[in-house]
Parts: structure tokens; sequence; C-alpha cells
């Protein structure tokens, strides 16, 4: 195994622990393996902010208000993610009809 690698897995990084190895048998929620709402809440903020910073899809996201989005996306994940509440928010299929997306 690269040295490297054997660093970051031994980490207490929590994505390094989400998924490196040893995580599949355990009982914790991916949200708990996450280290919980606080990582999430970053998490989804870093990759809003990605995205509004790309040249290509920055332009599909400057109509909506990202803060708005990012609240529904942690809700969701959240969720989905075995938090201490389900989703109960909009059906995402629904909610995303009117875009056109195909795939």
């Amino acid at each position: 195994m690269d040295d490297r690698f054997a660093e970051t897995a031994a980490s207490n990084n929590p994505v390094t622990r989400a998924i490196g190895p040893g995580t599949t048998q355990t009982s914790q929620t991916l949200f708990n393996r996450i280290g919980g709402e606080k990582i999430l809440d970053q998490i989804v903020t870093n990759v809003y902010n990605d995205m509004r910073a790309d040249k290509e899809i920055g332009k599909l996201f400057a109509r909506f208000r990202l803060e708005r989005l990012k609240d529904r996306t942690v809700d969701y994940l959240r969720g989905e993610w075995g938090g201490p509440e389900p989703y109960k928010g909009s059906d995402l299929w629904i909610s995303h009809s009117h875009m056109g997306i195909r795939n």
C-alpha cells in the first residue's frame, strides 16, 4: 500500500473514515461516519461554492438562491444518510421535472 494512502486512511479525516478501509462492516450511518451535521453542511457548502465558481455550470446556478438550495440538499442528504430525521421535503423527481434533465 502507498505510504501516503496509509497515512490518510489512518487519519481522523471524516471523509476518509466514511469511505476508507474498514468502513463497510460498521453499524454507524454514513451521517455519523462523516461527522454529523457540521461536516455535512461543510461538504454541501463546498460543493455549491465549487459549482458556482465553475465557468460552465456556474451559469446554470446564477438564477438560484444557493443558500436555499444548500439547505434543501443538507435536509435531503441528512435523511438519506441516516441522520436523526428522515427527509420530508418535496419529491426530487417532481421538483426537478421542469429542468429537462434526461439522465
